[in-house]
Formats: C-alpha cells, structure tokens, sequence
C-alpha cells in the first residue's frame, strides 16, 4: 500500500520505470531473501518492515540470508501498536484487563498477525513485565485479527493505532514512546508502569555490494519521496506514519532493534511454527 505510491513519486524524480513485485510469505523472509541474492547494482531492492532484518533471523536460524547481507539505504515509516478492546468489553482500563489476567491465568485470549512480529513481540515483553499469563492466539494478519475481536473470539487485540481507531475498538494503551496524537487520551504502556515500547519501521534496502556513490543518489532522493504530500497521505491513509532517515541513522536504529528484539525471542521462547 505504501510501496506503490512510494515508487511511482520515485519514478518521476528519476524518470526511469520502478517495479513493485510482491514476494510476500514466511514473515516477509522470501522476498528479503531474494533480494540479499541479487545482484548489487542498485537495479533490485526491498521495500520492507524491520522483521525480516532484526526479528526473523532469531526466530528463524536456516534463513538463507544473514542481516548484514542487506544494506539499510533510508527509512521512509513507522507504524505504532495498541492494546484494543470490543466496545462493549468489561474491560474499561488497561487495568481493568491486567486484573483480570492475574485473576484468571491462561484463561484470557489476545490475538495478534502473526507469530514474532512487532505486535506479538510487543505483548510478549508485555506478559514478562506484568508477570500475567494470556493465550496468544496468531493470526495471518491484521484483518483476520480485526474480524475475531468484532465476533468476541478474542478479549483483545494488538492492532496498529489507525486500525483500531477506523474499527471503532477501544483502546486501552499504546506501546508507542509518547502518547499518539490520533487517540491523545489514551496512555503509553510505559507511563502506566511496564517499561515496553514496541514499533515497528521499515524502509528500502539493497544487497551487500552496493556501490558507495549508488547508495548515496538512492538516499537522497529517498528523502524528496518521503518529503512528499502524496507519499505522507498515502501512508498515513495506511494507517502508518511517513519517518525519513538517513542510511547511517537507520542502521543504527536497525543494530539496536537486533539485540533487543533477540533477547526478546530468547525470553519469551518464541519458535517458527
């Protein structure tokens, strides 16, 4: 949704045709795969989430690929988790559920897309913090997750902040850094006691190789797109939030995101299914 307007605002500054191939599939680790293989001449790149890069590599040991077969070129979005329930769910506050969970272990279901993405990891930290015991239960994304919170399947949802709002789910907590100016009254997990934040971010990658002078022209035209009014409606109508950085900052928060997301899979025990 936001790769497509990403490369047609490109295409004009560049004046060469850009296209988009879905290589969707094992948590986004096909398409990665097959990108980290090509060869590096600035002609294939990926359009990804973090996931492939710092998540799935502690999930997954035989990934044909290692994180640093990638090259981080720019940053270009972000996109926020929230803990979401039904509205006509007992559960009024953040507390109310955390009550509820320590009060009923195991019994409580939480539904997320996905086993090991940043949803599930979020929630993950957030059991070990409050030392609470829910069912997770994964979905293959967000819109399966939407339709089993509205159908009283689950008692609460990881969603992203714009999902949650669109769907008319209350939300209890937000495990952004700050509170989100789309539901401004709603608190951060931190500010109510449990040190997690959780997010996602993605941008555009390219195999190791790539030519110094290439990356540079792809960085800064990578700006002028995320600069542009097209490509921030087209991502915010997604639901995400259009973020620039450079190569050297992206890559320093892509480091970062590594070693914290692998002591997380570690102390949650979270496996590949």
């Amino acid at each position: 949704m936001i790769a497509r307007p990403f490369a047609e605002i490109w295409r004009e500054m560049l004046h060469q045709p850009i296209v988009v191939v879905p290589r969707d599939g094992a948590a986004g680790t096909i398409g990665t795969a097959a990108v980290a293989a090509a060869k590096p001449d600035g002609y294939t790149l990926a359009f990804t989430p973090n996931g492939p890069i710092t998540v799935q590599p502690h999930v997954i040991p035989t990934l044909p690929y290692k994180p640093d077969d990638l090259v981080p070129l720019c940053q270009v979005f972000a996109v926020q988790y929230v803990l979401a329930v039904r509205p006509d769910n007992p559960y009024r506050t953040f507390g109310d559920l955390i009550a509820a969970a320590k009060a009923r272990p195991g019994k409580l279901m939480y539904g997320f897309g996905g086993i090991a993405t940043a949803p599930h990891l979020a929630i993950s930290q957030l059991t070990i913090a409050a030392e609470i015991d829910m069912l997770g239960v994964p979905f293959r994304g967000d819109p399966q997750v939407v339709v089993a919170l509205r159908g009283g399947e689950i008692d609460s949802a990881m969603l992203n902040v714009g999902a949650a709002k669109a769907q008319g789910f209350r939300p209890l907590a937000t495990f952004a850094d700050a509170r989100q100016q789309e539901i401004a009254d709603t608190p951060t997990v931190k500010e109510l006691g449990y040190p997690v934040v959780s997010s996602a971010f993605g941008g555009l990658f390219a195999p190791k190789g790539l030519p110094p002078d290439s990356a540079k022209k792809i960085e800064a035209t990578c700006q002028s797109v995320v600069a542009d009014e097209r490509f921030q409606r087209a991502v915010r109508q997604a639901s995400q939030e259009p973020v620039y950085r450079d190569a050297a900052h992206f890559g320093q928060m892509l480091a970062a995101d590594y070693a914290i997301k692998g002591e997380i899979v570690k102390r949650a025990g979270i496996k590949a299914p």
